[in-house]
C-alpha cells in the first residue's frame, strides 16, 4: 500500500493557529507559505507535511517551513536519515465511545420535554376558548 502525503499551511493570528490551506504538491505549498509569510498578515506561518501510512494506519507529521514576524522564513529540509530518528508515528485517535444508556436517557428526556410542552400548549389553548 502507498503512503498518502499532504501539505498543510498553518497560520497564526492573535495566538490562535488554524489550517489555512491543503496541497498535494510540496513545492506549491512551500511557495504559497513563503508568499503568505511575506505579506506580514499573520504573526506566524508554517508548512507541515502529513504522511499517512495506509498499511500501518499511522500518521507522521513534520514541519517543512516556518516564518514569523520576528524571525526570517526558514525552509526546514532534512535528510531522510535524520528524519527517521525525528518522526514520531502516532495512531489516529478513535472517537470517544458513547454509552448506550446515556443516549437512551437523553433521548427519553428530550421526548418527555416535547410531550410536556405539547400538553401545556393544548391546556393553554383550551383555557383561552
Amino acid at each position: 500500500m502507498a503512503n498518502l502525503i499532504v501539505y498543510e499551511i498553518h497560520t497564526c493570528t492573535a495566538g490562535a493557529w488554524k489550517i489555512d490551506s491543503v496541497f498535494d504538491d510540496r513545492e506549491l505549498a512551500l511557495q504559497e507559505a513563503e508568499r503568505m509569510a511575506r505579506t506580514q498578515r499573520y504573526s506566524e506561518v508554517r508548512a507541515v507535511e502529513e504522511t499517512f501510512d495506509e498499511e500501518t494506519q499511522r500518521n507522521a507529521t513534520r514541519t517543512i517551513f516556518r516564518a514569523s514576524k520576528e524571525e526570517p522564513a526558514t525552509r526546514v529540509d532534512r535528510s531522510e536519515e535524520a528524519l527517521a530518528g525525528l518522526r514520531k508515528a502516532r495512531r489516529p485517535k478513535a472517537p470517544p465511545k458513547k454509552s448506550v444508556s446515556g443516549q437512551i436517557i437523553s433521548k427519553t428526556l428530550v421526548f418527555a420535554f416535547i410531550v410536556a410542552a405539547g400538553l401545556g400548549m393544548i391546556y393553554i389553548v383550551n383555557s383561552l376558548f
